[in-house]
This record gives C-alpha cells, sequence and structure tokens, in this order.
C-alpha cells in the first residue's frame, strides 16, 4: 500500500542518508580543492548549500516516518493485547 512503511523501508531510506552524507563530503572536497586552487567556488558553494538542504528534509521526513511506523507498532500491540484479554 503507498505510504506504508515498516522497519524495511527505514532501512532503505537510512541507506539513501548515508549516500546523501557521502555525496555531501565528497562535494566539501571539491569545494576545498577549488579554494585551495584559487578556483571559482559560487557554484560549488551553492551545490553543497541545496544538498544539505534537501538532506537535513530528508532526515526530518525520515524521523516522521519513523515515528509513525513507531506509533502503528505500538497500536497493533495494544490491539493484540485487547484481543488476548477478550479471549482469555
Amino acid at each position: 500500500m503507498k505510504g506504508d512503511f515498516g522497519p524495511e523501508q527505514l532501512e532503505a531510506i537510512d541507506r539513501q542518508i548515508a549516500q546523501g552524507e557521502r555525496a555531501i563530503d565528497m562535494q566539501r572536497r571539491v569545494l576545498a580543492t577549488l579554494q585551495r586552487l584559487g578556483k571559482p567556488t559560487e557554484q560549488a558553494e551553492r551545490l553543497l548549500a541545496n544538498s544539505a538542504l534537501i538532506q537535513r528534509r530528508f532526515i526530518r521526513d525520515r524521523e516522521l516516518i519513523a515515528a509513525t511506523v513507531q506509533r502503528r507498532e505500538a497500536q497493533a500491540h495494544r490491539a493484540a493485547q485487547h484481543k488476548a484479554r477478550r479471549r482469555a
């Protein structure tokens, strides 16, 4: 179902976040190299700023998804407990 996230999807998101961090680290190294060589850095700085902004938003969205997954799991657990009590 669309929008139905679980632990597997969170693991995939975590991998994407890690990949984003590696890309940002690479962009920082590119920027440092350009600065050391005295080359123009405006585009590299904009790319780094945009990448960092996207990464922060992605992390925020991951946190919201994780909270939703946790809530759903807690609700399912409570429902199972309620059902077990009714059968007893």
